[in-house]
């Protein structure tokens, strides 16, 4: 009689843990690409071919396969990375959908906004090369059962080069003292927010100063450095810029 008990007790155990269980479908290529590129005027935003699919989606929850949730819960967060953000053409995009809940045999439906391939069945991080920097409307759906449960519209803006910084700067000497002579710098860079400083004889300094000094032992004879500046953008795009230094001799 106990083992009897026992059996019934697994049982309903296993039943519940599995009603309660929802699965993530993690099928399908996870590197799936849209368009390939190269860059052509089919991404160009300025002339727009792209139509949007007009189908919003059930956002009742649930699924033909799924354990339904109660209506309106549902949600999709997107995340993007730009791979290439300092370039005006062929930038590769990834994206990443993210549902509020597990989802059994969720697929998505990708449209990058550029005029290229949609992937109507697809898994939850896509690519997408985007022939021409601009800002694109993307819409991601997540299927499930022969459902559309969730439908997900954003825009992603592609600067491009315009991220990249402009560097320049100043260099001043001041007085020699005690066998080194000082020098100055001031960054005059545009869009960075930190710098890279290479002084020519060895030395070099990260910063998040435009001003900057640095002392250069005086010789027998004058000496001559290339001080070289990088300046760092906010999306990691890069300037540098370089110029010629001579310490006079001691």
């Amino acid at each position: 009689m106990k083992f009897h008990t026992r059996l019934m007790l697994s049982v309903l155990l296993i039943l519940f843990a599995t009603a309660c269980t929802q699965e993530i479908d993690n099928t399908g290529n996870a590197n799936t690409t849209g368009s390939t590129g190269p860059a052509t005027n089919t991404s160009d935003p300025s002339k727009p071919t792209y139509t949007p699919p007009t189908n919003t989606g059930d956002t009742s929850g649930g699924g033909t396969t799924s354990t339904g949730s109660p209506k309106g819960i549902d949600s999709l967060i997107i995340t993007d990375t730009i791979q290439n953000p300092c370039i005006d053409t062929n930038i590769i995009v990834s994206f990443t959908a993210t549902p509020s809940r597990r989802i059994k045999n969720a697929t998505y439906e990708w449209y990058f906004g550029d005029n290229s391939t949609a992937i109507t069945s697809g898994p939850a991080s896509v690519t997408n090369i985007y022939a021409q920097a601009g800002t694109y409307s993307v819409i991601v759906k997540l299927d499930s059962g022969g459902n559309s449960l969730i439908t997900k519209a954003f825009s992603i803006k592609l600067v491009g080069a315009a991220n990249t910084p402009v560097a320049a700067f100043t260099a001043v000497a001041t007085n020699p003292n005690a066998g080194s002579n000082i020098y100055a710098f001031n960054s005059k860079s545009t869009l960075s927010s930190s710098y890279n400083w290479s002084f020519g004889d060895g030395a070099t300094l990260p910063t998040t100063s435009t001003y900057v000094t640095h002392p250069y032992q005086q010789q027998s004879s004058a000496q001559t450095y290339i001080v070289t500046l990088t300046a760092i953008g906010s999306t990691g795009c890069t300037g540098t810029a370089s110029r010629v230094i001579t310490i006079p001799k001691q």
